[in-house]
């Protein structure tokens, strides 16, 4: 693979052999961490980019590359096997500007997923078996049609919820009934 046309990438002996002894197939997936700070500062400190423009150019590379967003930063390939799954995440050197994931990068793995059976979103979210009702001021668009809800008479706005005139207007808050 040759990154950026003069950057040629040798996995060494030893890894690749890893690579190869690894599980043969199955769900892969691939999370990155990016330094904030390092993305947005203005130079010297940091490349005085929208961290936006960091996030869309990986998830192009990696959606090229065959692997779907689970969440935020972690991306899942079901049909990959380790070695795939290696030159995916050397891929994101492509990153552009050049030198740039490099040198704002807090962490990049990859992950074998065997099996798929301790996803509970559905029981979790809300609605489902472990959410069947609202617990507290939920707002009114993040509730399902389906559920009994009401408006609430009045009400303590909830923690870390910042003040706005939509926060303060009860029609944009749900409870239950």
């Amino acid at each position: 693979m040759d990154v950026d046309n003069n950057i040629p990438l040798i996995v060494p002996h030893q890894l690749y052999q890893r690579l190869l002894d690894m599980d043969p197939g199955g769900a892969y997936g691939i999370s990155y961490d990016i330094y904030t700070r390092k993305t947005e500062d203005d130079l010297p400190m940091g490349w005085n980019a929208p961290r936006a423009a960091t996030y869309l150019e990986l998830a192009r590379i990696l959606g090229e590359s065959g692997f779907r967003r689970l969440q935020y930063s972690e991306w899942v390939s079901d049909n990959s096997d380790a070695t795939d799954t290696y030159w995916t995440m050397l891929n994101l050197l492509r990153l552009r500007p050049v030198g740039k994931l490099e040198s704002t990068l807090k962490g990049l793995k990859a992950h074998h997923i065997p099996t798929w059976e301790l996803d509970i979103t559905e029981e979790v979210r809300l609605g489902g078996v472990y959410s069947p009702n609202l617990r507290g001021p939920t707002p009114v668009n993040l509730v399902p049609q389906n559920m009994p809800v009401a408006i609430p008479d009045n009400m303590r706005i909830p923690d870390f919820t910042r003040l706005s005139p939509s926060t303060l207007d009860l029609e944009s808050w749900r409870v239950s009934l």
